[in-house]
């Protein structure tokens, strides 16, 4: 079925949306295509750079969420927030704030069964590559590639949780986050699964588990079978550490982790933390100083890792 939201559109195939090109004068295209979106449809954003911020709140079921893609050449360089959302998938979408000073990131607020999948997220100079908050639940954030932005340090991160329930964050490569951290837990983020994930060469540590009086703390956290390397700042309260607690919650597990090359005395600084099973292994990334961390075939760090793929 085809349903027409806009004059200047790309059709997409069988259960669609369309949405419109990046010339038409409407505000915020890709907005109002989700907005109008059915469950079980597929949004498909054509190729073209959409500057515009994007605020959506797209309303799937389950079995029938709504799907974002994009076409070859499709670049969303504004920012983008999911807010009410309920059953969405965001997958193998390019977001790229180079050169736009006012995009926020993309951010997933007061939404359920979000599932952000196989997309890039870049150069936004004040942003979290992905933020999840206001008690988010059921969110997945799966074989992202986040990298190479935020200029205000301590503020930027490559993924950052203030409010949510049973995150997975599994498979993501998070790298040059030059001025803060890889994956920030900060707040009332409970059952958060941190998993399988290459986080590398951040301005300030790999993970942090912190929470305060206002915010909550952050309990049931596992952090498994990930490759944490190269956090290199000189090490004070939260610096240079692979993990590191600052009011830490309960019940949280470290474990089964490669660290290599951080500048931190020990590499694990939680001491509410259940720690063990974690090794120092050279990951011998294959290209770090052109954005490959991918792992070498001879990487010793592949078969602790594989330990928690069995």
């Amino acid at each position: 079925m085809y349903r027409p939201i806009a004059t200047s559109v790309v059709l997409v195939a069988s259960a669609c949306t369309l949405v419109a090109s990046p010339t038409a004068s409407a505000a915020s295209p890709l907005a109002v295509a989700l907005d109008n979106a059915r469950p079980g449809d597929t949004v498909l954003l054509p190729a073209g750079t959409f500057s515009e911020d994007t605020v959506a709140s797209p309303r799937g079921r389950r079995g029938a969420p709504i799907t974002l893609r994009a076409a070859s050449g499709a670049i969303v360089s504004g920012g983008f927030k999911l807010i009410r959302a309920r059953h969405v998938r965001v997958i193998g979408m390019t977001f790229d704030g180079t050169g736009n000073r006012h995009g926020f990131g993309t951010s997933i607020w007061r939404s359920h069964d979000i599932v952000f999948a196989r997309n890039e997220i870049t150069g936004y100079r004040s942003a979290q590559g992905i933020l999840v908050k206001g008690r988010s639940t059921g969110v997945r954030l799966i074989l992202n590639h986040i990298h190479d932005l935020g200029v205000r340090e301590r503020y930027e991160h490559g993924i950052y949780c203030e409010s949510a329930r049973g995150t997975v964050i599994d498979g993501n490569v998070i790298h040059d986050i030059a001025s803060g951290y890889g994956i920030h837990l900060f707040g009332d983020c409970d059952g958060t699964r941190i998993v399988h994930n290459t986080i590398a060469h951040n301005g300030l540590s790999g993970i942090i588990i912190a929470g305060n009086h206002e915010r909550g703390t952050s309990d049931r956290t596992l952090v498994a079978h990930n490759v944490i390397a190269d956090h290199r700042k000189a090490a004070w309260s939260e610096y240079g550490f692979a993990v590191t607690e600052y009011n830490a919650g309960r019940h949280n597990v470290v474990r089964g982790n490669v660290f290599f090359g951080n500048a931190a005395r020990r590499n694990v600084d939680c001491d509410r933390c259940a720690v063990r099973g974690n090794a120092v292994r050279d990951p011998q990334f294959v290209d770090p100083a052109h954005g490959n961390y991918a792992l070498s075939s001879a990487s010793p760090a592949r078969a602790v890792i594989a330990r928690g793929r069995r």
